[in-house]
């Protein structure tokens, strides 16, 4: 099984990756409908293995995520507690959610914003979500139907599901 992205991992993206198409995300919550802007993009784990995955920054908090820069070529950031994942259900494959805590989407809202904005795109970015073989698309979400994204425990590391 792979090591899986936690608290106090490294990891960085390419600062181009800012200027990516914003995909909206809609959800119920509290008997409303709710919708965020997000910026989906690549990330790559620097510390201590070599996975990645994608990662979603809420549009409005790019400023914040940027703030938390430890400096060199990429954008590096430390994966702490402002953070939240969601999973497939092998515990193969995990992206990150850095984005207001109190909002609390299904992940399945993620992959299916994605695929719904960028087209195209979404074949290469639903693969770094961990569905290589799109036509099988339907049955990916229904692993990610009903599970909202998920807090770190405070002594995760990335091993632990």
């Amino acid at each position: 099984m792979p090591l899986l992205v936690g608290i106090g991992d490294a990891i960085y993206v390419d600062a181009r990756s800012f200027d990516n198409k914003v995909v909206n995300v809609t959800w119920k919550q509290d008997y409303g409908e709710l919708s965020e802007n997000y910026i989906p993009m690549k990330y790559r784990v620097t510390s201590g293995g070599s996975s990645e995955g994608s990662i979603f920054i809420q549009a409005n908090k790019l400023p914040d995520f940027r703030r938390k820069h430890n400096g060199g070529t990429y954008v590096t950031v430390i994966v702490d507690s402002q953070f939240q994942y969601g999973q497939d259900k092998d515990h193969i494959k995990r992206f990150l959610v850095y984005h207001d805590k109190g909002h609390r989407p299904y992940q399945h809202r993620f992959a299916h914003s994605v695929l719904t904005t960028i087209g195209d795109k979404a074949v290469e970015f639903a693969a770094s979500l961990g569905y290589s073989d799109v036509g099988k698309l339907r049955d990916a979400l229904s692993g990610y139907l009903g599970d909202y994204l998920r807090d770190f425990p405070v002594a995760s590391r990335s091993d632990l599901g």
